[in-house]
């Protein structure tokens, strides 16, 4: 489930919606929120029968499922499985009926953050970009970013803003102190 190598396209498969109910942004910050995810499971098969096709035509290089953590903690833990960085753009992200009232900060945690079901971040070379949406089309993807060789995470907003820079190197040693105990 790892980042293989740079310049590799980054897509998220499914629609990202402001369920933050139930997670670990919601039990880290002791804040219940609201919607806990739900499953469109015609929806869902259907995604996941056309990753399985682009997977068997061997254009699909990794793929990670989006659960504890959200968009956030599956690209991270993608970019330290494989020592590369990457960049994000939450603008590209599909978000059907993310409430305009909201600030654009919540919007950016809500993108970064949400655990709605049945999504997954897939990695697929650049030339092979062209197949991939094909195969995916009549399904919600969003091409979201790019892997990288120079050991970054960075993560853009809404409105174009860095909203998120970390090395890799140092995401490894956060997670690896947690374990020295």
């Amino acid at each position: 489930s790892d980042f293989k190598q740079p310049g590799e396209v980054v897509y998220l498969l499914g629609p990202t919606f402001d369920e933050l109910g139930g997670s670990e942004l919601a039990d880290q910050l002791r804040i219940p929120f609201g919607s806990v995810p739900q499953v469109d499971a015609l929806a869902a098969k259907e995604r996941y029968l056309k990753l399985h096709q682009a997977i068997q035509a061997g254009l699909v290089t990794a793929c990670h499922d989006l659960s504890d953590g959200g968009l956030a903690a599956a690209f991270a833990e993608m970019a330290l499985g494989g020592r590369l960085g990457g960049t994000l753009d939450l603008s590209k992200v599909s978000r059907p009926g993310l409430d305009s009232d909201l600030s654009q900060n919540a919007k950016n945690l809500i993108l970064m953050y949400s655990e709605s079901a049945s999504r997954l971040l897939a990695t697929v070379k650049a030339d092979q970009a062209a197949a991939f949406e094909s195969i995916m089309s009549g399904t919600c993807f969003s091409r979201i970013g790019q892997t990288t060789d120079d050991g970054e995470i960075v993560v853009s907003g809404l409105a174009g803003e860095q909203v998120l820079t970390s090395s890799v190197e140092s995401l490894a040693k956060s997670w690896q102190d947690t374990m020295r105990w």
